[in-house]
């Protein structure tokens, strides 16, 4: 906020009065600046403008109002306009002169000549406004997708004072959102050095060592930033990086001891479904889920998914196709319910009718679904219509190429068929993608073994 130069809360008062009863207020030129600029700065565009349109009445040739004017336009996109009005603007010198055409120019995608006027806004700005004016800057072209641009007006800053923490994150946070997080590291240091105890930075610093592929390093600075701050943010983050490290038992330690104290155990919780997940402990991934949708406000509908698929994947079929109708009782064309609801019903109460219903209606709201052409196959496997089943698994391998499983069901199908060459394709097809794909083929059709020999 301004320092202003008067009363300016007995001015707003007197002002918004004034336009309440419908007559002008005298105001020195001082006064009607520091009004603008108040109500510029709160963003009351509104008031703005009649401060303007009372100052064109007082001093309709005055170079400030002008720039004042040329600033709200700036501010409302009319970017054309706005350098109209500073064009004629006559004997001020000021930095925001520059400045503003800057963002007139860069609102028109003229970026050269807006970093030339940046500059000369840098050249006429007293020293200790230079970080504030790059920084300003360096949101404008960020926002407009000039991203390296950017870092190079506030990395310049860097060697204002290289001891300012508040500069030294807001590089760090630049660099990471712009990619370069080589630099963010090095920032990161920088800022450490001053204050070892800043969370913000270990985490970015983590954030950037990820981004780069050195999990490791990523891991440390996350260690450091949470032996300052035990938030569930940070040990969620952690959690998430070891789970991505395959250190699932690490993760899983982590996440259980922070639930002993945490009162926020949602978040924990929902990756501590993910660790049993990795694990395909579907079991005790179901009864996680049981807890976390018995938790206030979330019974999304994505958790109630992510429940219905535990349930399905641990064979707690009726649990399935109860959460599944859950869903389906306010989204009734949900994909992702309508499947689970199938294969609950034909694995657990071979219930094939009402499955390829299902499995049907997902086709009709999404013709390239996988799992509805693989369910629908395994329906008509199990119905012994080979033909159907052959097709149905041969549109779900076209969606799914590397899904061995679909081949070795075709393999089976043209075995069923006395198709023994078709059968003898599918099977070297399947052998391409799964060393054991002949055995799985004889789990399926173990009367296959004796005829099998002769090309083995």
């Amino acid at each position: 906020m301004s320092e202003w130069k008067h009363d300016i809360r007995s001015l707003v008062r007197r002002f918004e009065q004034a336009v309440n009863s419908g007559y002008m207020m005298n105001m020195d030129d001082e006064e009607i600046i520091d009004l603008f600029d108040y109500y510029f700065e709160i963003q009351d565009i509104q008031k703005a403008e009649m401060v303007i349109d009372q100052w064109s009445r007082l001093f309709p040739m005055d170079d400030m109002r002008k720039l004042c004017l040329a600033k709200l336009l700036t501010y409302k996109e009319e970017y054309s306009e706005a350098l109209s009005t500073l064009d004629e603007v006559m004997y001020l010198d000021d930095f925001e002169v520059y400045l503003y055409r800057g963002y007139a120019l860069l609102g028109l995608h003229r970026v050269d000549e807006a970093v030339e006027m940046f500059n000369k806004a840098l050249e006429l700005a007293d020293e200790a406004d230079e970080y504030r004016l790059r920084y300003e800057i360096s949101v404008a072209l960020e926002r407009n997708k000039y991203g390296d641009l950017a870092m190079s007006f506030l990395d310049k800053a860097n060697g204002l004072d290289t001891k300012d923490l508040v500069l030294l994150n807001d590089l760090i946070s630049f660099s990471f959102r712009n990619g370069k997080y080589e630099d963010c590291i090095s920032y990161c240091n920088k800022a450490l050095d001053i204050d070892p105890y800043q969370k913000e930075a270990w985490v970015y610093q983590g954030f950037a060592y990820d981004s780069l592929g050195n999990k490791e390093k990523a891991l440390e600075a996350l260690d450091y930033a949470e032996a300052i701050s035990e938030e569930v943010d940070i040990v969620c983050i952690r959690a998430e990086l070891l789970l991505e490290m395959n250190r699932v038992d690490e993760a899983k330690n982590l996440l259980m001891q922070s639930l002993e104290s945490s009162d926020d155990k949602l978040p924990l919780l929902k990756l501590l479904a993910e660790c049993y997940e990795k694990e395909q402990d579907y079991e005790q991934m179901f009864k996680t889920y049981s807890e976390i949708v018995t938790m206030e406000d979330d019974e999304s509908d994505d958790s109630m998914l992510v429940y219905a698929y535990s349930a399905l994947a641990s064979e707690h079929y009726k649990e399935t196709i109860e959460i599944a109708d859950k869903v389906l009782a306010t989204d009734p064309f949900n994909e992702f319910a309508m499947i689970y609801k199938a294969d609950a019903l034909f694995y657990g109460y071979e219930d094939g009718r009402e499955s390829k219903r299902l499995y049907s209606k997902v086709l009709g709201i999404d013709p390239e679904n996988y799992d509805a052409y693989n369910g629908l196959g395994f329906v008509a496997f199990s119905e012994e219509d080979y033909k159907s089943a052959i097709q149905y698994f041969t549109k779900a391998y076209e969606l799914s190429v590397d899904n061995v499983v679909c081949l070795i069901y075709i393999a089976a199908s043209y075995y069923n068929m006395g198709d023994e060459a078709s059968m003898l394709t599918y099977i070297k097809k399947a052998l391409t993608l799964s060393s054991d794909a002949v055995s799985k083929f004889f789990e399926i059709c173990p009367e296959a073994f004796d005829s099998m020999q002769k090309y083995m």
